[in-house]
């Protein structure tokens, strides 16, 4: 039997689960509308006593479609860097953006290095993309852009996290690892 080409983990996208992240670096993503963050951005901004909101409203990082921007976490998080990846308008969020988003953020990931980490998916935590669909997606290019890699997918819900479960059971080359339950 060969070795898997990509593990994943879930784990919900609450304080509880970010506290609990055993990854170095966490890719969210942040539309322009977002004021406040939500979703993991939102969490992760309050964990960092909103550094994140700061990068948007003082340093210019306006949340559209191609922006990247990295920072440390400054111990306050287990993760050592986040990077937030601007999603653009909610409306342009259909199931090719979400592809669109989904592929640049793992593209720049594998770029730079990063072969563990946490991720959440585009537009999942406001309900945009049909989850079974976003799944999909997501097996089909993490396989393709990061193999090899360990993946921990920020779920909205147990819903979310079990159906994932059941998804990556039966793709090729995947392995699911024990979730967190927290």
């Amino acid at each position: 039997m060969s070795p898997a080409k990509l593990d994943l983990r879930a784990a919900l996208s609450r304080l509880e689960g970010l506290d609990g992240l055993e990854s170095p670096s966490i890719l969210l993503g942040a539309f322009e509308e977002d004021r406040p963050l939500c979703g993991a951005c939102g969490y992760c901004d309050w964990r960092l006593n909103g550094r994140l909101s700061a990068l948007v409203r003082d340093y210019g990082f306006r949340c559209q479609t191609g922006e990247v921007v990295l920072t440390d976490t400054a111990g306050r998080l287990p993760a050592e860097r986040i990077l937030i990846f601007g999603l653009g308008s909610r409306t342009e969020m259909d199931l090719e953006g979400f592809r669109r988003a989904l592929g640049h953020m793992l593209q720049v990931s594998h770029k730079a290095g990063l072969d563990d980490l946490a991720i959440e998916l585009p537009g999942a935590e406001a309900g945009l993309i049909e989850e079974q669909q976003a799944i999909e997606v997501l097996l089909e290019l993490a396989c393709e852009r990061c193999p090899g890699g360990r993946i921990t997918v920020l779920c909205p819900s147990r819903r979310f996290a079990d159906l994932l479960a059941e998804c990556a059971g039966r793709a090729a080359g995947v392995r699911m690892l024990g979730e967190r339950r927290d």
